[in-house]
């Protein structure tokens, strides 16, 4: 944390509120900071950072993400022609897409007729341009 004076000093979160502010879309949070010298008056302002870590995630459309027969939330991919469900967990989530994390680095995403397959299913993968057609690719006609 860095104080308006310039001083920096390390703390431990103690705090996190579980809802933000809906003017500010903040949270809440409370860092203890050891003071035995008392140089760090009460009420002054900082700048904290919080190092949060990485992961590794996909950005996915909310539409693409199924529930197992036993409740879980996961996408289905495809693995040598055959079905496979992961299970995620949603880290983030954004206007238009979420990021989830327990997909393979690299995944084969199901991303139409999800809702009609099941894990262990054979299926033949075809591309989303394929069925839908690439915008501008058509001649008239066709």
């Amino acid at each position: 944390m860095r104080f308006i004076t310039g001083e920096v000093r390390e703390g431990v979160v103690s705090f996190v509120g579980t809802s933000a502010a809906a003017e500010t879309r903040t949270f809440l949070a409370e860092i203890e900071v050891p003071n035995a010298d008392r140089a760090i008056p009460a009420g002054i302002s900082a700048e904290i950072e919080i190092p949060t870590g990485t992961a590794m995630a996909h950005f996915i459309e909310p539409s693409i993400v199924s529930l197992s027969a036993e409740g879980d939330l996961g996408v289905k991919t495809v693995e040598d022609g055959i079905v496979r469900f992961y299970p995620i967990e949603i880290v983030k989530a954004e206007l238009d897409g979420v990021w989830a994390e327990g997909l393979p680095e690299e995944a084969r995403i199901v991303t139409i007729g999800q809702g009609f397959v099941r894990e262990g299913d054979a299926v033949r993968p075809r591309p989303e341009e394929e069925i839908n057609g690439t915008p501008g690719t058509s001649e008239p006609g066709e």
